[in-house]
């Protein structure tokens, strides 16, 4: 969603003009201009001013600490539209076949990306916003930019943990979502529109005046089933895809997750999967 992770990928990109802009600038305090032209008097030499002050890093900080837990906020979303029968247009409850009723799947993903994102949120206050003098009043006003830019550090490991589940969700649903468009195209070719039909929630009763024109709308999709020429994600998401099966298997049924949540998280901390994805 660009107006999301736009507006987050400008947040780093400030960040990373102002961090350019301070690597490539004097903080001495005070600048000597022994080379000056004509100077008057020592002032001309020998300029006080605040250049040691942190502000701009600390702000630029700040606006990046605020941009991670949107970052994460969203990718979480999309997570819980996956393991949600209610709005996962037909993928099984928490993606899991769960045919006798005891397994979870994947809630409890859900449930770690949401506390991290919480956490992720709370962390996200900025600490530029607090000074606290230092060195007797001699440093009055301090940007605390180390503790925003110690934040960042901490934050983002979290925020690619959170990216890591959604992936390792992701590669889940993409399956189930490959048989289920694999299996519609199959019971289409079979040329029975009314099998089609039933497998459709909210269809209009064969009384109503609907009907006629939900028929229709049935036989355009057989057909367009039928045309198709099997059905897979693009190239990328292909590649992504065949890296994390790697390393961890589909999820028939429930089994302890945390060696599958530390593989995928490697994963994207070494960026291996994007590297697969170009």
């Amino acid at each position: 969603m660009p107006q999301v992770h736009g507006a987050v990928r400008d947040a780093w990109m400030q960040a990373c003009r102002v961090i350019d802009v301070e690597l490539n600038a004097v903080t001495d305090n005070p600048l000597v201009f022994p080379d000056a032209e004509n100077p008057s008097h020592i002032e001309d030499q020998v300029i006080s001013a605040g250049h040691f002050h942190g502000m701009p890093l600390a702000l630029a900080m700040s606006y990046l600490k605020a941009a991670i837990p949107v970052l994460a906020s969203i990718s979480e979303r999309r997570l819980n539209k996956l393991v949600d029968p209610a709005n996962n247009d037909g993928l099984p409850a928490f993606l899991i076949g769960n045919e006798d009723g005891t397994d979870s799947g994947f809630m409890i993903v859900q449930y770690t990306a949401a506390a991290l994102v919480n956490d992720l949120a709370t962390r996200a206050h900025p600490a530029s916003v607090y000074s606290i003098p230092t060195s007797a009043n001699a440093e009055d006003h301090v940007s605390m930019g180390t503790n925003e830019a110690r934040h960042v550090l901490d934050m983002t490991e979290d925020l690619g943990h959170v990216l890591a589940l959604e992936l390792y969700t992701a590669a889940q649903a993409l399956e189930y979502r490959q048989d289920m468009l694999n299996a519609a195209r199959a019971l289409a070719e079979r040329g029975d529109w009314k099998a089609v039909a039933a497998k459709i929630s909210c269809a209009p009763r064969e009384d109503r005046a609907e009907w006629t024109v939900f028929e229709q709308d049935v036989r355009s999709l057989m057909d367009a089933l039928c045309k198709a020429d099997g059905f897979h994600a693009g190239s990328a998401v292909q590649n992504a895809h065949a890296r994390i099966r790697k390393h961890i298997d589909f999820m028939r049924r429930d089994r302890a997750m945390d060696g599958d949540v530390q593989k995928i998280c490697q994963l994207v901390a070494s960026d291996a999967l994007l590297g697969n994805a170009q």
